[in-house]
């Protein structure tokens, strides 16, 4: 290779590695004077005050709220919130008018990977502003806060997170440890908060509350297509008020649910899981190794639902309106089922001890389609609506409360079963009416 061709290859290549520089913030300005343009139309100015880097951007900006109705309008459209509830909240969008934020974009422009925002308090609400100035420690929580946002590339926001909110005064605390959501796509995201302690210290009553480690995974590919999983590792409550006193304890606490369906219909399923209960009170003491719940609602009319669920936020149904919604999910029928099951239940009250290690519970109700309206007598409702299931508990809780032996129990392997079926209004234990 020559001196020629050498000297050719080192030109290019340095032409490209002033070109990529050039090239990406030419194009992350482009995108941005897209955005400018895009919240101008919802009655937001964005503006950038300063731009400095070539290999990397930092540009300073300032974001106002110069149209609220217009946003307001905006954010009822594309939320379950009302336009009414809306105004309510931002005094019909005066609170908007006094606050504004200032901040920061930076990305790199050899290998830009993500646009990084940093955003905090400017101008503020007259309101909130004389707040500030008779507490301290709301004042220290506003002028602490930043928001954090990250986009890629194509502007779409992929992170969010806000530094820990702490209000804190010499007898209370309030404090939330970074609570971040990805959004992983226009359907799916996740978020989560690294704990949240409430702890309040007046007039001899205390009361604390924790959670910790908290995720919540969220699908959502349609208003009836909808999946979440929320799962917090701990959950701990104490209340003490001089003869008063009452404790909780969870581990690994679990709760999803579920809404999809098909032509005509739709299913839901709630679940709820949680280890290592410890309830204690004034002479009550209850302790759960396992518990499980499952609740699922099926058969449930589609059109009056995805009505009401594509103009939440848009139409406020009047009274009358939402009965007859509700009359017609009822009218089509639909049937419930709810399973527990509860693992090493210890249950002691008033110096009696209570111990089962099976608990469990499995119902099934169905109400047929029917023409029930307001005018319907309880009667005809209960006439029509049917009910089938068992409990199982230890034999040993049987014997220790006498008014379950009553019902003839079968009992295999140490457990009883209680049939329970509801026919002609009356509910019946082992085919016997419960008494």
């Amino acid at each position: 290779m020559n001196k020629k061709s050498i000297l050719t290859i080192a030109g290019l290549a340095l032409a490209a590695g002033v070109a990529t520089p050039y090239i990406t913030k030419t194009s992350i300005e482009h995108l941005i004077q897209n955005q400018q343009q895009q919240l101008s139309n919802i009655g937001i100015a964005f503006k950038v005050i300063k731009d400095e880097g070539f290999l990397k951007s930092q540009r300073d900006i300032t974001i106002k709220f110069t149209d609220p109705q217009k946003l307001l309008e905006y954010l009822a459209q594309n939320s379950q919130i009302s336009i009414q509830e809306l105004n309510k909240l931002t005094n019909n969008g005066v609170l908007l008018e006094e606050t504004s934020f200032k901040g920061e974009i930076t990305n790199s422009n050899i290998f830009p990977k993500k646009i990084h925002m940093q955003l905090i308090p400017d101008q503020l609400p007259s309101g909130l502003q004389k707040a500030m100035q008779k507490e301290p420690s709301l004042q220290k929580l506003i002028t602490s806060l930043k928001l954090i946002l990250d986009f890629n590339t194509d502007g779409k926001l992929t992170y969010a997170t806000l530094n820990d909110i702490v209000i804190k005064d010499h007898k209370n605390l309030f404090k939330v440890t970074k609570p971040e959501i990805t959004l992983l796509n226009n359907q799916h995201y996740k978020s989560s908060i690294n704990n949240i302690t409430l702890n309040i210290n007046e007039h001899r009553e205390t009361i604390f509350f924790y959670v910790d480690t908290i995720t919540s995974d969220n699908i959502q590919k349609s208003p009836l297509d909808i999946h979440s999983v929320t799962k917090i590792k701990k959950i701990k409550y104490t209340y003490a008020k001089r003869y008063h006193n009452a404790s909780y304890e969870s581990d690994n606490n679990s709760f999803s649910s579920s809404v999809n369906s098909d032509n005509n219909s739709v299913n839901t399923l709630f679940e709820y899981k949680l280890n290592n209960i410890a309830y204690k009170a004034r002479r009550v003491n209850l302790g759960i190794k396992d518990f499980d719940l499952r609740l699922s609602v099926n058969g449930l009319s589609k059109a009056p639902l995805l009505d009401i669920a594509n103009n939440t936020g848009h139409k406020n149904y009047t009274q009358k309106e939402m009965e007859a919604k509700l009359q017609e999910i009822a009218n089509n029928g639909f049937t419930i089922a709810l399973h527990t099951d509860i693992k090493d239940m210890k249950f002691h009250i008033n110096r009696q001890q209570f111990n089962s290690q099976t608990l469990q519970c499995n119902l099934t109700a169905n109400i047929p389609k029917n023409s029930f309206n307001k005018r319907s007598r309880q009667r005809d409702i209960m006439r029509k609506l049917t009910l089938k299931g068992n409990i199982v508990v230890d034999e040993a809780l049987v014997q220790a409360i006498p008014p379950l032996r009553r019902y003839d129990t079968n009992v295999t392997n140490g457990l009883a079963n209680f049939a329970i079926e509801l026919k002609n209004q009356r509910l019946y234990v082992n085919k016997h009416i419960l008494r």
